[in-house]
């Protein structure tokens, strides 16, 4: 259970509203001690992960063990062109694009764990190219840099992408990536907006090691459809949007916003119902304060 307490697919189903999500991970690299960020779909039984990882070794494991749910091909996402792969010593930081040395430098540990030790040229694919990503509701980019250009790939699937969560950076890690300004316009031109950071990933300039990590440096952006158009989106859209807000990342106001177009399209009454299990949430404790004065 998440800390609100309840699940709000529990609630969809005692009004007959059951939607299957599909999700899609591109950058599917599994990372050691946590969970993928979908698991509580798939423990929900509500999605279909389809993921895309093209480090040696990992698709084959992974489908072994989470297949037919979770299945992921080895595949470099991007704009369709033929790049060179960085294989670096941690694999993590791999890119298509390449570490730039003199500025990881700078900092405490960068540097150590993206040094280059293969290369090899190879063709990505266009997320709208691959069959198995059509109705995309939930889409994920952690490409170390390359974001950008697989939504330069992917047109088609994002006119329908529910929520985004990409990772962006605000410094060069590679040598020319695009930073969160640029991720933060590709969303916006594809009708999402920008909603939070999951965490924001600071380190310290050398030769400082810990306590003081003053430069930000890289994090996690969700973006979701636009909450002033719900009367242009599918009805279907809209509670499954409120689903990931709910169970992925906590976000039970924006849940409920959401929850209220989707009342107003199918004649529910979902959203008070929801909202009820809220009601810590709606007395106001503290002042508001705007701009440094007291609105209340």
């Amino acid at each position: 259970m998440d800390s609100a307490g309840f699940h709000l697919t529990d609630l969809l189903a005692e009004n007959g509203v059951k939607p299957r999500l599909l999700v899609v991970d591109v950058g599917a690299f599994p990372q050691e001690g946590a969970e993928p960020f979908y698991e509580p779909l798939v423990k929900l039984g509500v999605c279909t992960v389809i993921g895309f990882e093209p480090a040696p070794g990992v698709c084959e494991e992974h489908n072994r063990r989470r297949a037919p749910l979770v299945r992921l091909f080895p595949y470099a996402i991007g704009d369709g062109s033929v790049r060179e792969f960085k294989l670096c010593n941690a694999t993590t930081t791999s890119s298509l694009y390449e570490p730039d040395q003199d500025l990881l430098e700078k900092f405490d540990l960068l540097a150590v764990f993206s040094k280059v030790i293969a290369r090899q040229n190879i063709r990505t694919l266009r997320l709208d190219d691959i069959a198995e990503t059509a109705g995309c509701d939930y889409l994920k980019l952690d490409v170390q840099g390359g974001e950008l250009d697989v939504l330069r790939g992917a047109p088609k699937l994002l006119s329908g992408v529910c929520v985004m969560e990409s990772e962006v950076e605000f410094i060069r890690y590679y040598k020319d990536q695009p930073l969160f300004g640029d991720i933060d316009r590709a969303a916006r031109d594809a009708g999402l907006q920008f909603h939070k950071f999951k965490a924001l990933s600071s380190y310290p300039f050398k030769p400082f090691k810990s306590g003081v990590s003053s430069q930000q440096i890289f994090s996690d952006a969700v973006f979701v459809r636009d909450f002033m158009k719900m009367d242009s989106q599918p009805a279907e859209k809209l509670v499954k949007t409120a689903i990931i807000l709910h169970e992925i990342y906590q976000s039970y106001d924006l849940a409920a916003l959401f929850l209220q177009g989707y009342d107003t399209q199918a004649g529910t009454s979902i959203a008070p119902s929801y909202i009820s299990h809220f009601p810590h949430c709606l007395t106001r404790k503290k002042p508001v304060f705007l701009r440094g004065k007291a609105l209340d």
